[in-house]
Formats: C-alpha cells, structure tokens, sequence
C-alpha cells in the first residue's frame, strides 16, 4: 500500500469523504489502512458512499485483532454503513478503561 508506505510514520490521519484505493483501482478496508500504520494514534475518516469494501461486517471483529489499534487514542468514523457489526466493537468499548 504506497499510502501507507509514505504515511507509515504518521500518528494522525485526516480522511474526509474520501477512499483509499489500492492499485487494483479497489477502495482498501478499514482493517488493511490501519494495519498499515502502525504509528497511528488519532484516525477521523469520513467515509465515502462507495462503502462496500471498506467496512464489513466483519470490520470491527477484525480490528480488534490489530496490537496497535486497541491503543489508538481517538478513532471517528463518520458514515458508518448499516452491514457493521458495531455490537462486537461496542463490547469493547465498555470494557476497554482507556
């Protein structure tokens, strides 16, 4: 992924109403994006209406495979599609103290 290869340092991201595209011309997942940016501390995504492979419903149970994402400090998602399964994220939430 050339974004996170030139963003692989950063600790916070910025994404308005926009996607990431690999070099398939395919919007890249939630999951790979932050995989790929292990310095990440601070993601505000606005996601585009061409949702469809970047949340899934498998997205979140995903994530919380990912070391890094479960210390990020601030993560907002804007435009969350309906196929996310946010009770698996929303568990975490209530039992994660930070």
């Amino acid at each position: 992924m050339f974004f996170a290869e030139k963003a692989e340092k950063a600790e916070k991201i910025y994404l308005q109403v926009a996607n990431v595209i690999n070099y398939e011309n395919s919007a890249v997942a939630l999951e790979k994006l932050i995989e790929g940016l292990p310095n990440l501390k601070d993601l505000d995504y606005y996601i585009e209406d061409d949702h469809e492979n970047i949340i899934t419903p498998t997205t979140f149970q995903k994530l919380l495979k990912i070391p890094h994402f479960l210390t990020l400090d601030k993560l907002t998602l804007r435009y969350i599609p309906e196929v996310a399964d946010i009770d698996i994220f929303s568990d975490y939430i209530k039992v994660n103290i930070n």
